[in-house]
């Protein structure tokens, strides 16, 4: 795991930014580990290079046994022995050096992309499918480790050209410029095909993200494909994004093997003629036995490298794909992040102000223009107005889910643009419409928000939402898995437990939206005298649509078009006629004398 020490990439300014491509993410990640990582190129370097050195001796035992001088047998039968020997014994270390470095390599890349993803903004994972980002963090775990293992056997060819080379130049200088001019040649002509393959391989990860994507949106959403009977529809769609991944991976296919085989010609056409400059040298008689066979040995060597190094390439060029289009997902800047300069929130009272608030969304639709609101601490604000009249994005502008066009949002005097957004999510509890749960058990559910409480402070806020006695009654109690999503509760025990889950938080702050638009009556009305008992002694703004859940408020403000048009207590707004006595009267035609009975202090302070 990443230590102190050791920090996750990120994005926030006056640090450096998340590296955005796959050598500089992949640098990154080795310098975490940079004792492993240079044992494993060294024990390459090193163990190749014996390997490598097998020709020199060879050629020198032939040439001491031809001469008769026995004296030099040993020296060079060890150098022989030393290159058989050496080699792959430390091949054998750099096996157990991998298996150390790699799953660490998986462990911190996860880690950081996991990390570096979750400070992203709502509309990054409003723009994203859920599978697609998770595949794409496991895609990155496992492509980065295996592209820095697959750059290891470009050192071996390197080492393997160098220590030829100078094996070459023994026996004449001109066999080893010949053999540094083909290396040259053969870079210069497979770098651009490398890149055009790298190109290809990339398209392919994102055409095979789209294929995760897609069946992801399918199999969350399968019991609307079964009502619909739309099996086969689905199937249909996903064959032409299927059918793009197919011809994207023949064609990085096609092009990796007609760069094997320009390689092929390369590595077979330079043997061939050094072989035969050599043949021809022997019956000229400059050169002995033992340099033939030199020659012929590094030429050998270097064919059978080559010849690996096609199958190496393609690994390393489908994890530099796989892993670019992973950060070219997810290493991007995070939309919302902390200054240089943020302190903690400090929360007294709770007191919120939006002083003259202007907020545009990216696709330029305007919500607010200069809108003012003040919310005393330990005030209940109740938000309504139609859909679209900009409570939710309201909401979202305290929370900093959103930044503000211009303007400022302060809790306490304090600018939240100012202060680090942990500190804003722990002073400010939320109880949403749609409840998210994660398929954990209730108890994990509830502490959730409040890391480390104890069982006793989990059932203690359960009692007080109104959800131990059910949870007791469900096989497990508090230890029921809940399922993805929360599917195995009802709506209504969702919202107690996201209610226990605010009391046990016990933050100062309180938001509401539309916490019981969709439960029926009678859970509404239960839940309501939980919610009552949650808001006492906090700062509370509540959207609601329900207009019946507002008589706990000490205000109403009603929002139009982005503006409040007006605001008051429930029952003055009642009395003036306006908007919201309009409303009302079409919700609660009926003894409105009743629903606007104001919840008792006992009620309050419970």
């Amino acid at each position: 795991m990443l230590s102190p020490s050791q920090p996750a990439p990120t994005a926030q300014p006056g640090q450096p930014p998340f590296p955005r491509t796959p050598f500089a993410f992949t640098w990154w990640v080795v310098r975490q580990l940079p004792g492993r990582c240079a044992t494993m190129l060294g024990l390459t370097i090193v163990g190749h290079g014996l390997q490598a050195s097998a020709p020199f001796a060879v050629g020198g035992l032939i040439d001491v046994v031809n001469r008769a001088d026995y004296e030099q047998i040993p020296l060079w039968f060890s150098l022989f022995v030393a290159a058989l020997l050496g080699g792959p014994l430390l091949t054998r270390l750099y096996t157990f050096a991998n298996a150390f470095t790699m799953p660490k390599m998986r462990v911190l890349v996860d880690r950081a992309l996991f990390g570096h993803t979750l400070g992203q903004s709502t509309r990054f994972f409003n723009d994203n499918f859920a599978g697609a980002i998770n595949q794409r963090i496991r895609r990155g775990g496992q492509s980065m480790p295996g592209l820095f293992e697959s750059t290891l056997p470009f050192f071996r060819i390197g080492t393997f050209m160098t220590v030829g080379a100078v094996t070459l130049a023994t026996v004449s200088a001109s066999y080893a410029l010949a053999f540094l001019a083909f290396a040259v040649v053969f870079v210069g002509v497979t770098v651009p095909m490398a890149r055009h393959v790298v190109d290809l391989v990339g398209r392919t990860a994102k055409a095979r993200s789209r294929v995760t994507g897609r069946i992801a949106d399918t199999i969350s959403n399968a019991d609307v494909v079964r009502s619909f009977g739309a099996w086969e529809r689905e199937q249909a769609q996903l064959e032409p994004v299927s059918l793009e991944e197919y011809h994207r991976a023949r064609d990085v296919r096609i092009a990796m093997t007609g760069m094997r085989v320009v390689q092929l010609f390369l590595s077979v056409g330079f043997l061939a003629a050094i072989s035969w400059v050599a043949l021809q040298s022997v019956v000229a008689g400059t050169l002995s036995a033992g340099d033939i066979v030199t020659i012929f040995t590094v030429t050998l060597q270097l064919g059978l490298q080559i010849s690996q190094l096609g199958d190496e390439a393609l690994n390393m060029f489908e994890h530099v794909g796989d892993l670019k289009e992973s950060l070219d997902a997810l290493a991007r800047d995070h939309d919302i992040p902390d200054r240089s300069d943020a302190q903690p929130l400090a929360v007294r009272g709770g007191g919120i102000r939006f002083e003259d608030v202007s907020f545009t969304y990216p696709d330029g639709r305007r919500v607010f223009e200069r809108l003012n609101l003040d919310v005393r601490p330990g005030e209940r604000v109740g938000l309504v107005g139609r859909s679209g009249a900009g409570k939710s994005t309201l909401v979202k502008l305290l929370t900093r889910r959103h930044l503000v066009t211009s303007g400022r949002v302060c809790i306490d005097g304090q600018d939240i643009q100012g202060v680090t957004q942990e500190s804003i999510a722990l002073a400010i509890g939320e109880v949403p419409q749609a409840t998210e749960m994660f398929h954990r058990s209730i108890r994990e559910n509830i502490r959730y928000g409040r890391p480390g409480a104890g069982n006793d402070a989990v059932e203690a806020a359960s009692k007080a939402a109104g959800c131990h006695d059910f949870i007791l009654a469900r096989p497990g109690g508090y230890d029921a898995v809940v399922g993805e999503k929360g599917v195995k509760l009802s709506g209504g025990e969702k919202q107690r437990i996201a209610v226990a889950r605010a009391f046990l938080k016990d933050a100062p702050i309180l938001v509401l939206d539309e916490a019981t638009s969709s439960l029926d009556t009678e859970t509404e009305l239960a839940l309501q005298d939980a919610l009552w008992r949650l808001m006492a002694g906090r700062t509370v703004i509540a959207i609601a649509h329900r207009l019946s859940t507002l008589r706990a408020m000490d205000r109403v403000v009603v929002m139009e078009d982005g503006e409040i048009i007006e605001q008051g207590p429930p029952s003055a707004l009642i009395a003036s006629s306006g908007a919201f006595a309009r409303a009302w009267a079409l919700q609660h035609p009926e003894s409105p004398e009743r629903l606007l009975r104001p919840v008792p202090n006992d009620e309050r302070a419970a």
